[in-house]
């Protein structure tokens, strides 16, 4: 019946919460419209217990386009556009140096689809739970999230290695690497400011953006160097590769209060941050020594982060129609003032 598109989104629905694989099965096979018409949560968790990928990234795209607003979309491509002006000026000074970072910045886009297929394996057949008690949390933020994030995202920065390999310069590896990590957190970002509201654009611009970065920027320039000197660096590749899954998972386990109370998973949070920014940003200097420019990056940073509070208190004003909103934001931006200066100095 062809106005019976309630019943058959019914159908796919209980055949995925109930892990009936041979009736999803038939579906697929016999009547591959119903999963189509499905809900597309539905859909993409259908594609996990088939094993199909694209059934679950066709799920995944449409309910991009079925729940993400413009406004947040434009208030992501900014967050990540502010840190990409900001590494471009610490980057070399070659003639397509603004436009060269949009390809990696793609592929870090691109680097969230299997990710998330992932996601569905470790939780559904692997059974790791961010819910479960010490110590299987915080093995399911080491070996979940940190390990399939940073091993996605250095898959997508693998095709640029032979032009790399061309160049030999670490620095613009480390470059790369940074503009992969971009690429997923802006993905990512849309996804946080959708759950929750505009309060998460202030935070994620100084902490997770960056952190993407930074990781992926070292996994990126340790990928490089061992396969530039014939897997002679095979050592500090895989103690690199473990040091940036420790610090993503670690980082993530603390935020997320796995086992402490949430003033002290703040500090530590910022601990965090503060040693993979003073890390990044030594390793840049001393694999790209550029001399001052006539912009200074420390201020693109203040201006951008002025800019997009100006922008989320006027977001957050017209969608909610009150002052609690907005005073949110104002309390997100104050305490975020400790980072923006740790950030403003070592840019410095």
């Amino acid at each position: 019946f062809s106005d019976a598109v309630s019943a058959r989104r019914n159908a796919v629905k209980m055949a995925v919460r109930h892990d009936l694989k041979p009736a999803l099965q038939r579906i697929a096979t016999q009547q591959p419209t119903w999963l189509a018409e499905s809900d597309p949560l539905d859909q993409y968790q259908a594609g996990g217990l088939l094993g199909d990928l694209w059934m679950q990234w066709q799920g995944l795209l449409r309910y991009r386009i079925a729940t993400t607003p413009f406004a947040l979309v434009s208030l992501a491509l900014f967050a990540v556009g502010v840190w990409y002006v900001v590494l471009v000026l610490h980057g070399d000074r070659t003639r397509w140096r603004w436009a060269r970072p949009i390809f990696p910045l793609m592929a870090g886009v691109i680097s969230v689809w299997p990710t998330l297929s992932l996601v569905h394996f470790q939780e559904v057949t692997l059974g790791l739970s961010e819910h479960a008690p010490f110590p299987h949390n915080l093995w399911y933020y080491m070996a979940g999230v940190g390990l399939r994030e940073e091993l996605c995202k250095l898959a997508l920065f693998i095709p640029f290695l032979p032009w790399l390999l061309r160049r030999k310069e670490s620095g613009l590896a480390l470059l790369t690497g940074a503009f992969v990590g971009f690429g997923f957190a802006l993905e990512e970002n849309i996804q946080y400011y959708t759950t929750a509201g505009a309060q998460a654009v202030l935070g994620r611009l100084l902490t997770a953006n960056f952190l993407h970065a930074a990781l992926t920027g070292y996994a990126a320039r340790a990928l490089y160097r061992l396969v530039r000197s014939r897997f002679a660096t095979a050592n500090e590749f895989v103690i690199g590769l473990i040091a940036v899954v420790l610090i993503h998972g670690g980082y993530d386990f603390v935020l997320a209060g796995g086992m402490f109370d949430p003033d002290v998973s703040t500090l530590g949070s910022v601990a965090v941050l503060g040693f993979v920014a003073y890390q990044f940003f030594s390793t840049l200097a001393s694999d790209v020594p550029v001399g001052p420019g006539i912009v200074c990056p420390s201020g693109v940073l203040t201006i951008g982060l002025a800019l997009l509070c100006a922008f989320v208190f006027m977001y957050a004003a017209s969608t909610t129609g009150t002052m609690a909103q907005v005073g949110t934001v104002g309390q997100s931006a104050v305490g975020l003032v400790p980072i923006a200066i740790m950030y403003h100095r070592r840019l410095r």
